[in-house]
C-alpha cells in the first residue's frame, strides 16, 4: 500500500517558485510596499512530537477589496510582501501550510479566517509587524477516511506581535541593498490595535491522510 495525495507536487513547486521571486521595486509614483513576518510555532510538534517553527512557504491569502481580486504570497524566512499602488485597500484573509510529505504521510494545516484589513498609504512601507502564531496542546477531534486514517486535530493558539524596524530594514537591505523602499518611511500598521491579529480564534487542525488504493 502507498500513501498518496493528488496535486501535492504541483502545489509544492508553485509555492517554492513564488517564494523565491526577487524583491520587488516601486514602479509608479505613490507606490507602497506591504511587508510583514509570520512564523508558525508548534512547541509540541506538527508532523510528530518534535518542536517545529515554520517560516518557509506558508501561503498567505489576501484580497484587494478595491478591485475585488484575490491573490497569494508565500513566506520566506517568515517574511511576506507585495507592492501596491499606495491607495488600494486589502484584507489578509487567512494563511495555511500547503500539503507536504513527511516519510510516507502527507500533512496539511489550515487556519481559521484572519480578516485583517490593511488600509494603504502612498510612498510608505506598510509594516504589519513580526507575528508569531503559537499552536499547542493538539487534541484529536475527528477520524475519517479508510480505516479512520485521516485524523483532525485542534490546537490551543495564541498570537504575539513584535515591532522591530531595525530587523525589518536589515532584511530589506539583504534582499536588495539599493532598494528604493529603504528611502521611504515606515508605517507600523496596527501597532496601537494589535487586537486585529489577536481577536481571531486561531483554532487549527492538522491531518494524517488515509491509506489510498495501491498505485
Amino acid at each position: 500500500m502507498k500513501r498518496a495525495f493528488l496535486i501535492v507536487g504541483v502545489c509544492a513547486i508553485v509555492a517554492a517558485t513564488l517564494s523565491c521571486a526577487g524583491f520587488p521595486e516601486p514602479e509608479g509614483e505613490g507606490d507602497s510596499l506591504v511587508i510583514g513576518s509570520l512564523i508558525l510555532d508548534f512547541p509540541e510538534g506538527l508532523y510528530d512530537n518534535t518542536p517545529q517553527k515554520v517560516d518557509m512557504n506558508v501561503q498567505v491569502t489576501l484580497r484587494n477589496i478595491t478591485r475585488n481580486e484575490k491573490f497569494h504570497v508565500y513566506t520566506k524566512r517568515g517574511y511576506f510582501y507585495f507592492p501596491t499602488n499606495g491607495t488600494d485597500v486589502y484584507i489578509l484573509e487567512s494563511f495555511r501550510i500547503l500539503k507536504s510529505r513527511v516519510d510516507d504521510s502527507y500533512y496539511s494545516f489550515s487556519d481559521q479566517p484572519v480578516d485583517l484589513k490593511i488600509v494603504n498609504s502612498p510612498n510608505r512601507v506598510i509594516y504589519l509587524g513580526h507575528v508569531t502564531a503559537t499552536y499547542s496542546a493538539p487534541r484529536l477531534t475527528r477520524r475519517r477516511g479508510l480505516s479512520g486514517r485521516i485524523l483532525s486535530y485542534r490546537y490551543e493558539a495564541s498570537v504575539t506581535v513584535e515591532w522591530n524596524q531595525d530587523l525589518l530594514q536589515r532584511y530589506m537591505t539583504h534582499q536588495q541593498p539599493k532598494s528604493l523602499w529603504l528611502d521611504l518611511g515606515i508605517t507600523e500598521y496596527g501597532r496601537n490595535s494589535q487586537g486585529q491579529w489577536q481577536q481571531q480564534a486561531f483554532t487549527e487542525r492538522r491531518s494524517h491522510p488515509s491509506f489510498l488504493p495501491q498505485m
